[in-house]
Order: structure tokens, then C-alpha cells, then sequence
């Protein structure tokens, strides 16, 4: 019983200690202790005829959602937006607030969000995304059949009530997260 009061009020000082440190000082540790994560925001369009744009990366040469990694102090909404309109050159309106999808062991955060464009005049850069297809979402099921991506698991995920989703990479994205 001593030795745990002893510990417990060796902590308390510790954390006692440690908030009288200057803050840049305070992130510098958390940031050398704690795991550093990836952010990445991606989000599922809905035109306005009701199809769905996937886009195939030209690196990945896989199907996804356009999206991409966050930059330093910039929101995830932000990212969002700059990486459809950067890929596929569509201005895009979000619909309610994102999936968080958490991978623990490759320490990635996925910010999920679903959202809609006036046109589905797509203008791809050549850099990031190679082709395009805006899916009836009647068809969905059978062109993820037969082109593995994370898609299909991405919709899944919208079409549920949950909020944040704690994923393997690989249920996620498959052959293409290796």
C-alpha cells in the first residue's frame, strides 16, 4: 500500500512538473514519446445524376476516392476539398461529418467523407489519377467484384451510423495497402 501511495504521488508530481513547462517544450515530448500518425481525408462524390466518381490512381493503379494526405494545420475538411479539387478538378459540398477510420498498426487516420458536385465535368490531373467512372450505384457491387479496391468497405462504412471505425489497412485497401 506504501509503495503504490509512494508512486502515485511520485506521478502526480511528475504531471505536476510537467505542466509547468513551457508549451513548445510540453509538444516536443509528447511528440518524441507518443506515435505519430498519417492523416489522409478521401471522399465518396455523388454527382448530380446520383452516380458515384471513382477515380484509378496513376501510381497506385488502383480505384479510390479521390483524397490524399492532410497538410501541417490544415483541417481535414480543408484537405478534402484541396485534394478533389487538385485530382479530379470538382468543387465539392460535404454531407455531415466524416468516418474516422483508425489503423493502429500502420498509425493511419482516415477522415471519410461523403459529399456531392454540381457537374460531373471532371478534369483529372495526370500526376495523381489516370481515368475516371461515374458509377450507378446499382453497379457498384459488380464493378468492385471485379476491381479490388476499398470502394465497396468505404461505402459500407457511409451507409452505417458509425463515427469512428478501427480498421486493418489491409480490410480497407487490400493488395493496393502494401
Amino acid at each position: 500500500m506504501k509503495n503504490s501511495a509512494v508512486a502515485l504521488a511520485i506521478e502526480r508530481r511528475v504531471y505536476w512538473v510537467f505542466e509547468g513547462l513551457p508549451r513548445k517544450l510540453r509538444r516536443r515530448i509528447v511528440g518524441a514519446v507518443m506515435p505519430n500518425y498519417v492523416l489522409a481525408a478521401s471522399c465518396a462524390i455523388t454527382g448530380p445524376d446520383g452516380r458515384v466518381l471513382v477515380a484509378r490512381s496513376s501510381y497506385r493503379r488502383s480505384w479510390v476516392f479521390p483524397g490524399g494526405l492532410l497538410n501541417r494545420n490544415e483541417t481535414p475538411d480543408d484537405a478534402v476539398r484541396r485534394e478533389v479539387k487538385e485530382e479530379v478538378g470538382l468543387d465539392i459540398k460535404l454531407s455531415g461529418n466524416p468516418i474516422v477510420m483508425i489503423d493502429p498498426e500502420t498509425r493511419r487516420m482516415d477522415f471519410l467523407y461523403a459529399g456531392t458536385a454540381e457537374t460531373t465535368d471532371v478534369v483529372l490531373n495526370p500526376a495523381e489519377m489516370d481515368d475516371y467512372l461515374w458509377l450507378d450505384p446499382a453497379d457498384i457491387e459488380e464493378f468492385a467484384a471485379t476491381h479490388p479496391s476499398m470502394i465497396r468497405r468505404k461505402l459500407q462504412l457511409l451507409a452505417g451510423d458509425a463515427t469512428t471505425v478501427v480498421v486493418s489497412w489491409e480490410e480497407i485497401d487490400g493488395r493496393q495497402g502494401r
